[in-house]
Protein backbone atom coordinates (compact mmCIF):
# COMPACT_ATOMS: atom_id res chain seq x y z
CA UNK A 1 0.00 0.00 0.00
CA UNK A 2 1.63 3.25 -1.13
CA UNK A 3 1.06 6.55 0.66
CA UNK A 4 1.04 10.01 -0.93
CA UNK A 5 0.92 13.23 1.05
CA UNK A 6 -1.63 15.85 0.16
CA UNK A 7 -0.31 19.39 -0.47
CA UNK A 8 1.19 20.96 2.64
CA UNK A 9 -1.14 23.95 2.27
CA UNK A 10 -4.17 21.68 2.68
CA UNK A 11 -2.83 20.14 5.87
CA UNK A 12 -1.84 23.57 7.22
CA UNK A 13 -5.30 24.96 6.50
CA UNK A 14 -6.93 22.04 8.33
CA UNK A 15 -4.55 22.51 11.26
CA UNK A 16 -5.54 26.16 11.58
CA UNK A 17 -9.15 25.01 11.89
CA UNK A 18 -8.23 22.75 14.77
CA UNK A 19 -9.02 19.66 12.70
CA UNK A 20 -5.56 18.06 12.70
CA UNK A 21 -3.97 16.82 15.92
CA UNK A 22 -0.73 15.47 14.47
CA UNK A 23 1.09 14.53 17.66
CA UNK A 24 0.27 12.52 20.77
CA UNK A 25 -1.19 14.50 23.67
CA UNK A 26 1.33 12.91 25.99
CA UNK A 27 4.55 15.03 26.04
CA UNK A 28 7.77 13.28 25.07
CA UNK A 29 9.13 13.54 28.60
CA UNK A 30 5.98 11.96 30.04
CA UNK A 31 6.05 8.74 28.00
CA UNK A 32 5.30 5.56 29.97
CA UNK A 33 8.34 4.31 31.86
CA UNK A 34 7.63 0.73 30.83
CA UNK A 35 8.36 1.37 27.14
CA UNK A 36 11.24 -0.87 26.02
CA UNK A 37 14.01 1.17 24.34
CA UNK A 38 13.37 -0.33 20.90
CA UNK A 39 9.66 0.48 21.26
CA UNK A 40 10.30 4.01 22.53
CA UNK A 41 12.54 4.81 19.58
CA UNK A 42 9.60 4.22 17.21
CA UNK A 43 7.05 5.94 19.47
CA UNK A 44 9.22 9.07 19.29
CA UNK A 45 8.65 9.12 15.53
CA UNK A 46 5.00 9.97 16.23
CA UNK A 47 6.26 13.42 17.27
CA UNK A 48 7.93 14.00 13.92
CA UNK A 49 6.69 16.20 11.10
CA UNK A 50 6.62 13.50 8.41
CA UNK A 51 3.21 11.78 8.19
CA UNK A 52 4.58 8.78 6.32
CA UNK A 53 7.12 8.21 9.11
CA UNK A 54 4.34 8.25 11.70
CA UNK A 55 2.44 5.55 9.82
CA UNK A 56 5.61 3.51 9.29
CA UNK A 57 6.40 3.72 12.99
CA UNK A 58 2.99 2.25 13.81
CA UNK A 59 3.54 -0.57 11.32
CA UNK A 60 6.93 -1.35 12.87
CA UNK A 61 5.41 -1.40 16.35
CA UNK A 62 2.73 -3.81 15.17
CA UNK A 63 5.48 -6.12 13.92
CA UNK A 64 6.99 -6.25 17.41
CA UNK A 65 4.03 -8.18 18.75
CA UNK A 66 3.46 -8.22 22.51
CA UNK A 67 6.54 -6.07 23.16
CA UNK A 68 4.66 -3.11 21.65
CA UNK A 69 1.67 -3.40 24.01
CA UNK A 70 2.90 -0.55 26.27
CA UNK A 71 2.79 1.73 23.20
CA UNK A 72 -0.93 1.20 22.62
CA UNK A 73 -2.06 4.20 24.72
CA UNK A 74 0.15 6.48 22.61
CA UNK A 75 -1.09 4.86 19.40
CA UNK A 76 -4.62 5.57 20.61
CA UNK A 77 -3.72 9.26 20.86
CA UNK A 78 -2.50 9.11 17.26
CA UNK A 79 -5.97 8.14 16.02
CA UNK A 80 -6.81 11.85 15.96
CA UNK A 81 -3.96 12.61 13.54
CA UNK A 82 -6.03 13.98 10.68
CA UNK A 83 -3.15 14.73 8.32
CA UNK A 84 -4.56 13.65 4.96
CA UNK A 85 -2.77 11.23 2.70
CA UNK A 86 -3.75 9.45 -0.49
CA UNK A 87 -3.57 5.67 -0.32
CA UNK A 88 -3.28 3.38 -3.34
CA UNK A 89 -5.43 0.31 -2.82
CA UNK A 90 -7.18 1.80 0.21
CA UNK A 91 -9.17 -0.86 2.08
CA UNK A 92 -12.11 1.45 2.80
CA UNK A 93 -14.44 1.46 -0.22
CA UNK A 94 -16.48 4.35 1.19
CA UNK A 95 -13.45 6.63 1.31
CA UNK A 96 -11.85 5.67 -1.99
CA UNK A 97 -8.20 6.77 -2.10
CA UNK A 98 -8.60 9.34 0.69
CA UNK A 99 -7.22 8.59 4.12
CA UNK A 100 -5.35 10.21 6.96
CA UNK A 101 -2.60 9.17 9.34
CA UNK A 102 -4.93 8.26 12.20
CA UNK A 103 -7.00 6.05 9.94
CA UNK A 104 -3.93 4.17 8.73
CA UNK A 105 -2.70 3.70 12.29
CA UNK A 106 -6.13 2.36 13.26
CA UNK A 107 -5.92 -0.16 10.42
CA UNK A 108 -2.55 -1.25 11.73
CA UNK A 109 -3.87 -1.52 15.28
CA UNK A 110 -6.67 -3.76 14.04
CA UNK A 111 -4.07 -6.46 13.47
CA UNK A 112 -2.46 -6.13 16.91
CA UNK A 113 -4.83 -8.34 18.87
CA UNK A 114 -7.61 -7.86 21.40
CA UNK A 115 -6.04 -5.09 23.55
CA UNK A 116 -5.75 -2.94 20.43
CA UNK A 117 -9.19 -3.76 19.06
CA UNK A 118 -10.67 -2.99 22.49
CA UNK A 119 -9.10 0.44 22.22
CA UNK A 120 -10.53 0.89 18.73
CA UNK A 121 -14.00 -0.12 19.89
CA UNK A 122 -13.91 2.19 22.91
CA UNK A 123 -12.68 5.09 20.78
CA UNK A 124 -15.28 4.47 18.10
CA UNK A 125 -18.07 4.45 20.68
CA UNK A 126 -16.85 7.19 23.02
CA UNK A 127 -14.26 9.24 21.14
CA UNK A 128 -14.76 13.00 21.52
CA UNK A 129 -13.05 14.07 18.30
CA UNK A 130 -14.36 13.39 14.79
CA UNK A 131 -11.09 12.09 13.34
CA UNK A 132 -10.34 9.68 16.17
CA UNK A 133 -13.87 8.25 16.02
CA UNK A 134 -13.81 7.75 12.26
CA UNK A 135 -10.28 6.35 12.42
CA UNK A 136 -11.36 3.77 14.98
CA UNK A 137 -14.42 2.83 12.91
CA UNK A 138 -12.21 2.37 9.85
CA UNK A 139 -9.83 0.18 11.82
CA UNK A 140 -12.65 -2.10 12.90
CA UNK A 141 -14.01 -2.10 9.34
CA UNK A 142 -10.66 -3.24 7.98
CA UNK A 143 -10.97 -6.44 10.03
CA UNK A 144 -13.80 -7.79 7.88
CA UNK A 145 -15.87 -10.57 9.48
CA UNK A 146 -14.12 -10.39 12.88
CA UNK A 147 -14.92 -6.68 12.91
CA UNK A 148 -18.57 -7.43 12.21
CA UNK A 149 -18.70 -9.76 15.20
CA UNK A 150 -17.19 -7.09 17.45
CA UNK A 151 -19.74 -4.54 16.23
CA UNK A 152 -22.77 -6.83 16.07
CA UNK A 153 -23.90 -6.35 19.70
CA UNK A 154 -23.92 -2.58 19.21
CA UNK A 155 -26.15 -2.84 16.15
CA UNK A 156 -28.98 -3.72 18.55
CA UNK A 157 -28.01 -1.36 21.36
CA UNK A 158 -30.75 0.78 22.88
CA UNK A 159 -28.27 3.65 22.66
CA UNK A 160 -28.84 5.34 19.32
CA UNK A 161 -25.27 6.69 19.16
CA UNK A 162 -23.82 3.22 19.61
CA UNK A 163 -26.07 1.83 16.89
CA UNK A 164 -24.99 4.59 14.52
CA UNK A 165 -21.29 4.03 15.21
CA UNK A 166 -21.60 0.29 14.55
CA UNK A 167 -23.65 0.88 11.40
CA UNK A 168 -21.19 3.44 10.04
CA UNK A 169 -18.25 1.13 10.66
CA UNK A 170 -19.87 -1.77 8.81
CA UNK A 171 -20.82 0.56 5.95
CA UNK A 172 -17.10 1.34 5.64
CA UNK A 173 -16.55 -2.31 4.78
CA UNK A 174 -18.52 -1.80 1.59
CA UNK A 175 -19.76 -4.86 -0.26
CA UNK A 176 -17.71 -7.25 1.86
CA UNK A 177 -20.05 -6.48 4.77
CA UNK A 178 -23.24 -7.25 2.84
CA UNK A 179 -23.55 -10.99 3.61
CA UNK A 180 -23.31 -10.35 7.34
CA UNK A 181 -25.85 -7.54 7.13
CA UNK A 182 -28.28 -9.71 5.17
CA UNK A 183 -27.94 -12.36 7.85
CA UNK A 184 -28.78 -9.72 10.47
CA UNK A 185 -32.12 -9.14 8.74
CA UNK A 186 -33.20 -12.51 10.19
CA UNK A 187 -32.74 -11.21 13.74
CA UNK A 188 -35.75 -10.64 15.98
CA UNK A 189 -34.35 -7.45 17.51
CA UNK A 190 -36.01 -4.29 16.21
CA UNK A 191 -32.88 -2.16 16.53
CA UNK A 192 -30.72 -4.73 14.78
CA UNK A 193 -33.14 -4.75 11.84
CA UNK A 194 -33.14 -0.95 11.65
CA UNK A 195 -29.35 -0.75 11.69
CA UNK A 196 -28.87 -3.53 9.12
CA UNK A 197 -31.44 -2.08 6.72
CA UNK A 198 -29.90 1.38 6.98
CA UNK A 199 -26.41 0.02 6.33
CA UNK A 200 -27.54 -2.01 3.31
CA UNK A 201 -29.14 1.06 1.81
CA UNK A 202 -25.96 3.08 2.24
CA UNK A 203 -23.72 0.39 0.74
CA UNK A 204 -25.99 0.07 -2.30
CA UNK A 205 -25.50 -3.61 -3.13
CA UNK A 206 -28.54 -5.06 -4.92
CA UNK A 207 -28.02 -8.46 -3.29
CA UNK A 208 -29.98 -6.90 -0.44
CA UNK A 209 -33.14 -6.16 -2.47
CA UNK A 210 -35.04 -9.40 -1.93
CA UNK A 211 -34.15 -9.77 1.76
CA UNK A 212 -35.22 -6.17 2.35
CA UNK A 213 -38.51 -6.67 0.50
CA UNK A 214 -39.35 -9.46 2.94
CA UNK A 215 -38.96 -6.95 5.78
CA UNK A 216 -41.65 -4.60 4.41
CA UNK A 217 -44.32 -6.53 6.30
CA UNK A 218 -42.61 -6.15 9.66
CA UNK A 219 -45.12 -5.07 12.34
CA UNK A 220 -42.88 -2.36 13.82
CA UNK A 221 -42.56 1.09 12.27
CA UNK A 222 -38.78 1.48 12.71
CA UNK A 223 -37.57 -1.50 10.69
CA UNK A 224 -40.28 -0.95 8.09
CA UNK A 225 -39.60 2.67 7.21
CA UNK A 226 -35.82 2.21 7.24
CA UNK A 227 -36.30 -0.70 4.85
CA UNK A 228 -38.47 1.48 2.60
CA UNK A 229 -35.73 4.14 2.54
CA UNK A 230 -33.02 1.56 1.86
CA UNK A 231 -34.90 0.14 -1.13
CA UNK A 232 -35.13 3.62 -2.60
CA UNK A 233 -31.37 4.01 -2.35
CA UNK A 234 -30.84 0.66 -4.07
CA UNK A 235 -32.93 1.84 -7.07
CA UNK A 236 -33.86 -1.67 -8.14
CA UNK A 237 -37.15 -2.13 -10.03
CA UNK A 238 -37.86 -5.39 -8.20
CA UNK A 239 -38.93 -3.19 -5.30
CA UNK A 240 -41.48 -1.18 -7.32
CA UNK A 241 -44.61 -3.24 -6.70
CA UNK A 242 -43.84 -4.00 -3.03
CA UNK A 243 -43.28 -0.29 -2.40
CA UNK A 244 -46.54 0.57 -4.17
CA UNK A 245 -48.27 -1.80 -1.77
CA UNK A 246 -46.75 0.05 1.20
CA UNK A 247 -47.66 3.46 -0.23
CA UNK A 248 -51.27 2.32 -0.59
CA UNK A 249 -51.48 0.56 2.78
CA UNK A 250 -53.61 2.84 4.94
CA UNK A 251 -52.81 0.84 8.06
CA UNK A 252 -49.23 2.09 7.85
CA UNK A 253 -48.26 5.44 9.33
CA UNK A 254 -48.04 8.57 7.15
CA UNK A 255 -44.23 8.77 7.33
CA UNK A 256 -43.75 5.23 6.06
CA UNK A 257 -46.20 5.78 3.20
CA UNK A 258 -44.50 9.08 2.31
CA UNK A 259 -41.11 7.34 2.33
CA UNK A 260 -42.50 4.65 0.03
CA UNK A 261 -43.55 7.31 -2.47
CA UNK A 262 -40.16 8.95 -2.16
CA UNK A 263 -38.38 5.65 -2.81
CA UNK A 264 -40.55 4.99 -5.87
CA UNK A 265 -39.37 8.30 -7.22
CA UNK A 266 -35.75 7.35 -6.63
CA UNK A 267 -36.23 4.05 -8.45
CA UNK A 268 -37.80 5.89 -11.39
CA UNK A 269 -39.88 3.01 -12.72
CA UNK A 270 -42.75 4.18 -14.96
CA UNK A 271 -44.68 1.10 -13.83
CA UNK A 272 -45.42 3.10 -10.68
CA UNK A 273 -46.97 6.06 -12.51
CA UNK A 274 -50.61 4.94 -12.52
CA UNK A 275 -50.59 4.07 -8.82
CA UNK A 276 -48.84 7.31 -7.89
CA UNK A 277 -51.41 9.32 -9.83
CA UNK A 278 -54.15 7.60 -7.83
CA UNK A 279 -52.34 8.48 -4.62
CA UNK A 280 -52.60 12.16 -5.53
CA UNK A 281 -56.15 11.87 -4.17
CA UNK A 282 -55.15 10.23 -0.89
CA UNK A 283 -56.64 11.64 2.30
CA UNK A 284 -53.16 12.12 3.82
CA UNK A 285 -51.45 15.28 2.57
CA UNK A 286 -47.98 13.78 3.06
CA UNK A 287 -48.86 10.92 0.74
CA UNK A 288 -50.22 13.35 -1.87
CA UNK A 289 -47.05 15.43 -1.57
CA UNK A 290 -44.77 12.39 -1.79
CA UNK A 291 -46.63 11.06 -4.81
CA UNK A 292 -46.33 14.39 -6.62
CA UNK A 293 -42.60 14.55 -5.95
CA UNK A 294 -42.12 10.96 -7.12
CA UNK A 295 -43.98 11.64 -10.37
CA UNK A 296 -41.59 14.50 -11.05
CA UNK A 297 -38.61 12.20 -10.57
CA UNK A 298 -40.07 9.49 -12.81
CA UNK A 299 -40.76 12.04 -15.57
CA UNK A 300 -43.70 10.23 -17.14
CA UNK A 301 -45.75 12.77 -19.13
CA UNK A 302 -48.95 10.98 -18.14
CA UNK A 303 -48.61 12.79 -14.83
CA UNK A 304 -48.79 16.34 -16.23
CA UNK A 305 -52.58 16.86 -16.14
CA UNK A 306 -53.07 15.18 -12.74
CA UNK A 307 -50.29 17.33 -11.31
CA UNK A 308 -51.85 20.48 -12.75
CA UNK A 309 -55.00 19.59 -10.84
CA UNK A 310 -52.95 19.44 -7.64
CA UNK A 311 -52.06 23.13 -7.90
CA UNK A 312 -55.42 23.84 -6.26
CA UNK A 313 -54.80 21.51 -3.30
CA UNK A 314 -55.62 23.06 0.08
CA UNK A 315 -52.25 22.02 1.57
CA UNK A 316 -49.18 24.08 0.70
CA UNK A 317 -46.81 21.09 0.84
CA UNK A 318 -48.83 19.32 -1.85
CA UNK A 319 -48.91 22.40 -4.09
CA UNK A 320 -45.18 22.90 -3.55
CA UNK A 321 -44.35 19.33 -4.57
CA UNK A 322 -46.65 19.60 -7.59
CA UNK A 323 -45.09 22.79 -8.96
CA UNK A 324 -41.61 21.33 -8.49
CA UNK A 325 -42.63 18.12 -10.24
CA UNK A 326 -44.05 20.02 -13.20
CA UNK A 327 -40.70 21.70 -13.67
CA UNK A 328 -39.00 18.30 -13.67
CA UNK A 329 -41.45 16.96 -16.26
CA UNK A 330 -40.53 19.75 -18.68
CA UNK A 331 -43.94 20.08 -20.33
CA UNK A 332 -45.03 23.47 -21.73
CA UNK A 333 -48.62 22.91 -20.60
CA UNK A 334 -47.50 23.83 -17.11
CA UNK A 335 -46.21 27.34 -17.89
CA UNK A 336 -49.36 29.43 -17.40
CA UNK A 337 -50.54 27.53 -14.30
CA UNK A 338 -47.06 27.95 -12.84
CA UNK A 339 -47.14 31.69 -13.54
CA UNK A 340 -50.35 31.88 -11.50
CA UNK A 341 -48.59 30.13 -8.61
CA UNK A 342 -46.08 33.01 -8.37
CA UNK A 343 -48.83 34.69 -6.33
CA UNK A 344 -49.47 31.68 -4.07
CA UNK A 345 -49.89 32.33 -0.34
CA UNK A 346 -47.00 29.94 0.41
CA UNK A 347 -43.41 31.12 -0.08
CA UNK A 348 -42.37 27.51 -0.76
CA UNK A 349 -44.89 27.23 -3.58
CA UNK A 350 -43.84 30.57 -5.05
CA UNK A 351 -40.16 29.62 -4.92
CA UNK A 352 -40.70 26.22 -6.56
CA UNK A 353 -42.95 27.76 -9.20
CA UNK A 354 -40.20 30.21 -10.10
CA UNK A 355 -37.60 27.43 -10.19
CA UNK A 356 -39.81 25.34 -12.46
CA UNK A 357 -40.40 28.26 -14.84
CA UNK A 358 -36.64 28.67 -14.99
CA UNK A 359 -36.23 24.99 -15.89
CA UNK A 360 -38.89 25.34 -18.59
CA UNK A 361 -37.12 28.43 -20.05
CA UNK A 362 -40.56 30.06 -20.22
CA UNK A 363 -40.01 33.44 -21.94
CA UNK A 364 -43.60 34.55 -21.32
CA UNK A 365 -42.92 34.15 -17.60
CA UNK A 366 -40.23 36.86 -17.50
CA UNK A 367 -42.55 39.81 -16.93
CA UNK A 368 -44.63 38.01 -14.24
CA UNK A 369 -41.35 37.03 -12.59
CA UNK A 370 -40.21 40.68 -12.63
CA UNK A 371 -43.47 41.65 -10.94
CA UNK A 372 -42.97 38.94 -8.35
CA UNK A 373 -39.34 40.03 -7.85
CA UNK A 374 -40.42 43.63 -7.17
CA UNK A 375 -42.98 42.43 -4.66
CA UNK A 376 -40.38 40.24 -2.95
CA UNK A 377 -38.01 43.20 -2.58
CA UNK A 378 -40.78 45.50 -1.34
CA UNK A 379 -41.95 42.99 1.27
CA UNK A 380 -38.44 41.81 2.21
CA UNK A 381 -39.08 38.21 1.13
CA UNK A 382 -35.50 36.97 0.76
CA UNK A 383 -36.27 33.48 -0.55
CA UNK A 384 -38.70 34.86 -3.14
CA UNK A 385 -36.10 37.39 -4.29
CA UNK A 386 -33.48 34.68 -4.69
CA UNK A 387 -35.71 32.28 -6.63
CA UNK A 388 -37.34 34.91 -8.85
CA UNK A 389 -33.95 36.35 -9.76
CA UNK A 390 -32.46 32.93 -10.46
CA UNK A 391 -35.40 31.98 -12.68
CA UNK A 392 -35.04 35.19 -14.69
CA UNK A 393 -31.32 34.52 -15.06
CA UNK A 394 -32.00 30.96 -16.24
CA UNK A 395 -34.49 32.16 -18.86
CA UNK A 396 -32.76 35.31 -20.12
CA UNK A 397 -29.14 35.23 -19.03
CA UNK A 398 -29.63 38.82 -17.89
CA UNK A 399 -26.72 39.99 -15.69
CA UNK A 400 -29.08 42.26 -13.70
CA UNK A 401 -31.55 39.54 -12.74
CA UNK A 402 -31.81 40.74 -9.12
CA UNK A 403 -32.04 44.48 -9.91
CA UNK A 404 -35.58 45.31 -11.10
CA UNK A 405 -34.77 48.75 -12.58
CA UNK A 406 -31.79 47.57 -14.64
CA UNK A 407 -33.58 44.32 -15.41
CA UNK A 408 -36.64 46.05 -16.86
CA UNK A 409 -34.47 48.30 -19.04
CA UNK A 410 -32.44 45.30 -20.22
CA UNK A 411 -35.58 43.27 -20.94
CA UNK A 412 -37.18 46.11 -22.89
CA UNK A 413 -34.11 46.23 -25.10
CA UNK A 414 -33.67 42.46 -25.49
CA UNK A 415 -37.22 41.11 -25.34
CA UNK A 416 -37.70 40.89 -29.10
CA UNK A 417 -34.40 39.14 -29.53
CA UNK A 418 -35.45 36.46 -27.03
CA UNK A 419 -38.77 36.05 -28.83
CA UNK A 420 -36.85 35.20 -32.04
CA UNK A 421 -34.60 32.62 -30.34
Amino acid sequence: MKLHLLPIAVCYFMATLGIVDAQPKTPKDKLPANLPPEVKSHVLLFYGDKPADRVSAAATLAGMGKRAKPALPIMKEMLNDGTYIAVEGAPYPVWGDSSWVGMEIARIMAGMGKPATDILLETALKGQMWHEGKSAQAGLASMGSPGVEILRPYMKSENRQERQVATDAIVMMGKSGVPSLIEMLKDDDEYMLQSAAEALGQIGDTRAVEPLIHLLDHPKKGPKWRTVVALGKLKDKRATMPLIAVANRKTDDAQTRFNACQSLGQIGDTAATTNLIKLLNDAVSGVRSGSAAALGQIKDKRAVEPLLDMLEDTEWNVRSSAVAALGDLGDGRAVNPLIERLQDASSSVRANAAASLGKLKARNAVEPLIVALKKAIATNQGMDKQYMGQAILSITGCPFSHDPAKLEAWWKENKDKHAED
